[in-house]
C-alpha cells in the first residue's frame, strides 16, 4: 500500500473541508411570552432580530449572551456562540380612559354645575407581560470546521508530505 498516495489523499480531504461552508439561510421564528434559551455552536454566523408583535404594545427584551442586557425592540443582535436566553422585560401601551369631571359654568341667572366626560391617554408600564414578542433567528453561514486556518494549514502540510513520501516510494529510497 502506498501510505504516501494516503497521506496525501487526507491532505487534499482536509484542504476541501477548510474551504466549503453553507451558504444556504436558514430562518427560524419564535414567540416568547415565556423565557426562552438556545444553544449557538461557533461555526454558525448570522443574526438575531427582536420584533414587535402586530399590536400596540412598545416590549423590552432582557438578553442574557455574555452579560445581562435589555432592548427596546425592534433590535437586530449579531448572532455570536454561546448561550442565549430571551425574556420579556417589560411592555407599556397607551389606553384610552374615561373621567367624569364636575364643571362649574357660570351663567347670568348663577352658576351651575355640570358633570363633564374626559377621555384621556394614560401610559401603562407593567412587568409582567401578557403580549408575545417574535424573535427571528437567521444563520447565514455555516463553517463545516471549527478552525478554519489551522486545518488548512495542516491539509497543505499533509499534501507535501504525502507527495515527498510518494516520490521517495517511488524510487525506492523508502519501504512501506
Amino acid at each position: 500500500m502506498r501510505i504516501g498516495m494516503l497521506i496525501f489523499s487526507i491532505g487534499i480531504v482536509l484542504l476541501s473541508l477548510s474551504m466549503i461552508n453553507i451558504n444556504i439561510p436558514v430562518n427560524h421564528t419564535v414567540l416568547i411570552t415565556k423565557p426562552y434559551s438556545m444553544s449557538v455552536p461557533n461555526v454558525a454566523k448570522g443574526y438575531i432580530i427582536l420584533i414587535n408583535n402586530d399590536s400596540n404594545v412598545s416590549l423590552t427584551v432582557r438578553v442574557i449572551h455574555n452579560g445581562v442586557n435589555i432592548y427596546k425592540i425592534p433590535k437586530v443582535l449579531k448572532l455570536t456562540s454561546g448561550n442565549w436566553e430571551f425574556s420579556i422585560f417589560s411592555e407599556s401601551y397607551t389606553q384610552k380612559v374615561r373621567q367624569t369631571v364636575n364643571e362649574t359654568v357660570h351663567l347670568p341667572c348663577g352658576n351651575v354645575t355640570q358633570e363633564k366626560i374626559v377621555t384621556n391617554l394614560k401610559e401603562i408600564n407593567t412587568t409582567r407581560p401578557i403580549y408575545p414578542a417574535m424573535i427571528k433567528i437567521e444563520i447565514t453561514q455555516m463553517n463545516l470546521v471549527n478552525n478554519k486556518n489551522s486545518i488548512e494549514i495542516m491539509g497543505i502540510a499533509m499534501i507535501i508530505l504525502g507527495l515527498s513520501i510518494y516520490i521517495l516510494e517511488k524510487k525506492n529510497i523508502i519501504f512501506f
